[in-house]
């Protein structure tokens, strides 16, 4: 059984639909009117620049960031690199 204010709200977003037949277009100018005219104040923030992450780690720990192998389309991070490269030295 679903929980009845989940039921309620997918309830009131069928209505909405239906009122605007599915066109998100119109939705979104009617929240956007519907905004407006409540009068409260909205806040728009400006996009942070992407910045990569440092190369080098102060504590000294591995880092977990994320590797895109080329060869096997999977991702990576760079300790489980380090343990592939130790399972592939030849042992002696």
């Amino acid at each position: 059984m679903l929980d009845p204010i989940l039921a309620e709200l997918r309830q009131i977003r069928e209505a909405f639909s239906d009122k605007h037949h599915g066109d998100v277009t119109a939705m979104l100018a009617a929240l956007r009117a519907s905004s407006e005219a409540s009068g409260r104040k909205s806040v728009t923030l400006t996009p942070r620049p992407y910045s990569p992450p440092s190369e080098q780690n102060p504590s000294g720990e591995v880092s977990t960031k994320a590797v895109v192998s080329p060869s096997r389309r999977h991702i990576h991070s760079e300790r489980d690199i380090v343990y592939e490269k130790i399972a592939e030295q030849p042992t002696s």
